[in-house]
């Protein structure tokens, strides 16, 4: 009962005007056509009458047959029990008001047949058509609240994806780095300690500066540089890095570890020739707010390391987080031919 009571209260203002509007409007019309004195006091009781079963059937249909029946898409049987509620409530408006006519006028006449169902069919119009404005008001509020609660529901289903793809990413990473400095603490421990404290920033940068969802682009190419530094210290002799960017970048930003695993899946995948050179070439260019992003890296004449080039997780990752921050924003092309495996990414940096 209470909980029906919230719902009537809920929108009670725009209620009272309306009820209030419908009673003044029943008693003028009565008054218009009845302005004897001898029936002022049936015009009040008849626009009494009126409302009270205009507003038992209204709100029947619209807090409980609504909820019941329309809500669990049983909407056959919500039109049919809405029109007996109709049916009856203007059937029992008819009866109640003939019985009260009869108990307040001496001289009452009893209607004829043909009167009281006319009375009847008067009564039907007029409710239907007030059920109906509730009743049409009542779907588009429920739809507006559905389709926001389904926008809402998509919203934290894309958040909470994003946030399990950046755990993902993360440990990746710090595998990959704290394996760098093992394998250099057994070789060089003054310069282990150099790496160390840049990994220290690394780490820094992961965790404070990547908890928001953008961070500036100049910040991600210096995480980018140390990042090259680190996996330099365990790389071959003969492995030949080139990177290049813009000299100087400002008010750029860039989801955080977007560029990151296209980075460490060259280093994973960087071939071992010993005849020639290994090469990663890392290009990062800025034309009009777009961000161009170019890798390429020598791979070895293995056909199972070809294939799987593109299957790991940080890449899987990467390509996921793209479709979920830059829908429409941005394209990737990777191709693997002639022992090289190449990244374009074009995404468009600009803020709508």
């Amino acid at each position: 009962m209470q909980k029906f009571l919230d719902k009537i209260l809920q929108f009670k203002i725009l209620h009272i005007i309306f009820w209030s509007y419908s009673f003044i409007s029943d008693l003028h019309l009565y008054q218009q056509t009845r302005g004897d004195r001898a029936n002022g006091l049936l015009n009040y009781i008849d626009a009494i009458n009126n409302l009270v079963f205009e507003m038992l059937a209204v709100y029947t249909c619209i807090y409980y047959l609504f909820p019941k029946y329309y809500k669990k898409e049983k909407y056959f049987q919500f039109i049919i029990y809405s029109l007996l509620i109709l049916i009856v409530s203007a059937y029992s408006c008819s009866l109640t008001q003939e019985y009260y006519v009869s108990e307040l006028l001496i001289n009452y006449i009893p209607n004829r047949p043909g009167e009281n169902f006319i009375i009847f069919l008067a009564n039907l119009v007029d409710f239907g058509l007030i059920a109906f404005v509730f009743v049409f008001t009542c779907l588009v509020h429920y739809y507006y609240m559905l389709d926001r609660r389904h926008k809402q529901i998509e919203k934290e289903k894309v958040i909470t994806e994003l946030e399990f793809l950046k755990a993902q990413i993360n440990p990746h990473f710090l595998f990959n780095a704290l394996n760098s400095i093992y394998v250099l603490m057994k070789v060089d421990v003054n310069l282990s300690e150099q790496i160390l404290l840049k990994f220290s920033s690394l780490l820094r940068y992961q965790l404070y500066d990547c908890s928001n969802n953008l961070t500036s682009l100049e910040k991600e190419i210096q995480f980018i540089k140390d990042y090259i530094d680190l996996e330099n210290v365990r790389a071959d002799e003969n492995l030949i890095v080139n990177f290049s960017c813009p000299d100087s970048i400002q008010y750029v930003n860039i989801a955080p570890f977007v560029l990151m695993p296209f980075v460490e899946n060259a280093y994973k995948h960087i071939s071992h020739f010993n005849s020639k050179s290994n090469f990663i070439n890392i290009n990062i260019a800025i034309e009009k707010g777009k961000l161009l992003f170019h890798v390429e890296n020598t791979i070895d004449n293995n056909p199972e390391l070809k294939n799987n080039s593109t299957n790991g997780i940080g890449l899987q990752n990467v390509k996921r987080r793209l479709e979920l921050l830059y829908p429409e924003k941005y394209s990737l092309l990777i191709d693997k031919s002639n022992l090289l495996y190449t990244m374009k990414l074009n995404l468009d940096l600009n803020e709508d």
